[in-house]
């Protein structure tokens, strides 16, 4: 019961998922897909369900039958789980056999069929969900055959039964769904064969340090086991990945999809663990060095450095490798610097920015705890938080500037896109707000411990000490939101008040899709593009059109293309009407004007 409820909990989840994927990549441009309907949306549903119960089932059916081979006990033994398991083989089975054959003939008969949602999700959520019970299955099948993990013939059952159905599935969508509806499937996959490949390579990695040089994490669990097991789950991980990314979502140009996927591996999980494992390691050194620490010898101290080291050499490798993803052309976007270089540059900003204000209240903390020292209690000394506080900005302030860097270059290089881009306004306004809150949290928490010790006639040094994390959050956030609060308000003077004043802007015949993006960035409009259906497209520099439009008076232009380049025309929407236009019929045989202004006759 409990594994069918979390299996059920999965299956949610990765419905949200393929949900949320879909409207993404609806809107970015790809192909639409057909809409299904809430009777072809339930056939699905019920087909999906039928598959996992009936998978359930049989699994459970050949674990039972494996493990009374194994034990030689009779096979009448737990009737109530072969019940169980039994009903599900015979509810499950004709069910999904009935259903499949309804929705194989509406593949057959309509192929728009293959580009609807309700297909996109029944073999997404059927690849995926078998995908990561296979995974486990299969580690823990591993594991009995390494000899670090007990005799488990249901694992091995389980192991079968889905990667079966997953290979059917897997098939399917080879098969059946076009190219550019599989990504979401094949972006799923490659985040879960990578997840499992770092976590399996950090294991192997510092499992293997930990042998080499005689560090012993837990007394109760052998080393060498240990390095088994990870090795085990480096090696499902990597055979997905491989499979997934390596051979088929890799190759595919760049979209919304893909570069989701790129930053949010690369950029936030590779920034994230790279940060993380970076900073542990480099205050453990500190600590040893130069502070006090509680180990008595070097072996328990180090004992969670290799694994440290080898989680900021995976975020390293992670944010190497996604961020190259980016570096190539996209396939519907203009040449140079886009959104999801924005993205990747603002977001590194902001995990950067983390770090360097969680080093900024530690330093602020052991400050507090140094003039405090004769009223300290047992604790931390202030010199080990002091050193944590140095790690944290030795790694934060890098990895902040760099990114801020690269996005300052692009100010001055194109100042007018760059400034005007929602990604810059976002980070500028998301991080002055949310430093505005956590500072005025802070003084809240300031004023409550001073107020409390004052009406008790306590104030003293200890009432300082008691503050140390709220004063330094306090100082930290309110020089973060100060700073960029000003730039902020320094660039939205420098925009021209005339393009802040139009609010629609209509591009008629322009051939770039990118280009209305890219006017709606700089001038701030509402910018519609309407492109040419005889081929003749139009090419226009972002540039020039901001310029057209910023010089109109009206708050609506429209860009047409005349013999001498682009022409912003003002219109008014406000005020505009449709007239029509009645056309008398002439009756057969009687002399008409032609256009050129002769005579034609109507038969």
């Amino acid at each position: 019961m409990i594994a069918s409820v979390l299996l059920l909990v999965l299956l949610a989840v990765v419905g949200g998922v393929v949900v949320v994927v879909r409207a993404v990549s609806h809107r970015s441009g790809a192909p639409a897909a057909r809409t299904s309907s809430l009777r072809e949306l339930f056939t699905y549903v019920l087909l999906l369900v039928a598959v996992l119960v009936t998978s359930t089932g049989a699994a459970g059916l050949l674990g039972q039958l494996l493990d009374r081979y194994a034990t030689d006990g009779p096979l009448v033994a737990g009737s109530v789980e072969a019940a169980r398991n039994g009903a599900f083989v015979v509810v499950g089975l004709p069910l999904g056999l009935l259903v499949g054959l309804v929705i194989r003939r509406a593949l057959r008969d309509d192929p728009a069929e293959r580009t609807s949602f309700g297909w996109a999700a029944y073999v997404t959520a059927g690849t995926v969900v078998p995908l990561v019970v296979a995974m486990v299955a299969v580690h823990d099948s591993l594991g009995w055959a390494l000899g670090v993990d007990p005799e488990n013939p249901r694992a091995v059952a389980r192991a079968v039964v889905w990667s079966a159905v997953w290979l059917v599935h897997w098939r399917l969508d080879r098969a059946l769904t076009p190219a550019d509806h599989a990504t979401p499937h094949l972006l799923l996959g490659s985040a879960l064969g990578l997840g499992t490949t770092v976590v399996g390579a950090v294991g192997t990695v510092g499992n293997t340090l930990d042998l080499a040089f005689g560090l012993q994490r837990d007394t109760f669990v052998d080393p060498q086991d240990q390095l088994r097991r990870a090795a085990a789950t480096l090696l499902i991980g990597a055979t997905v990945w491989t499979l997934y990314w390596w051979r088929h979502a890799a190759s595919r140009p760049r979209a919304v999809l893909t570069d989701a996927y790129a930053l949010a591996a690369g950029t936030v999980v590779g920034i994230v663990t790279g940060v993380v494992g970076t900073v542990w390691a480099v205050s453990d050194v500190l600590v040893w060095a130069l502070g006090s620490p509680s180990a008595a010898g070097a072996a328990e101290h180090f004992r969670n450095t290799p694994h440290l080291l080898a989680t900021a050499a995976a975020g390293a490798l992670l944010w190497w490798y996604h961020t190259g993803l980016l570096a190539r052309p996209a396939a519907t976007a203009r040449p140079g610097r886009d959104e999801a270089h924005r993205l990747r540059d603002y977001a590194s900003a902001v995990l950067g920015l983390l770090a360097t204000c969680v080093g900024g209240v530690m330093l602020v903390v052991a400050l507090v705890d140094a003039l405090t020292r004769s009223v300290a209690v047992a604790g931390t000394p202030a010199a080990n938080t002091a050193l944590v506080a140095v790690a944290a900005l030795l790694v934060g302030v890098p990895v902040w500037w760099l990114a801020w860097r690269t996005a300052q270059a692009a100010c001055r290089t194109t100042p007018g896109p760059e400034r005007a881009s929602v990604t810059r306004r976002t980070y500028l306004v998301a991080v002055t707000g949310v430093g505005v809150l956590v500072a005025v949290g802070a003084l809240i928490g300031v004023v409550y411990v001073l107020l409390e010790d004052l009406f008790a006639g306590a104030v003293t040094l200890g009432t300082l000490r008691s503050l140390r994390f709220a004063l330094g959050i306090l100082v930290v956030a309110a020089a973060v939101a100060g700073a960029h609060a000003a730039l902020f308000r320094a660039e939205r003077a420098m925009r021209p008040h005339a393009v802040q004043r139009v609010r629609y802007v209509v591009l008629v015949g322009a051939g770039d899709p990118a280009l209305a993006h890219e006017v709606a960035a700089i001038t701030g409009a509402r910018v519609l593009s309407w492109p040419r259906t005889d081929g003749a497209a139009l090419v226009w520099s972002a540039a020039d059109v901001a310029r057209l439009v910023a010089a109109s008076p009206g708050p609506d232009v429209v860009v047409v293309q005349t013999p001498d380049g682009p022409l912003a025309v003002p219109v008014d929407r406000q005020r505009g009407d449709v007239a029509a236009v009645t056309v008398p019929l002439v009756p057969p045989g009687a002399p008409a004007t032609s256009p050129d202004g002769g005579t034609v006759t109507t038969s």
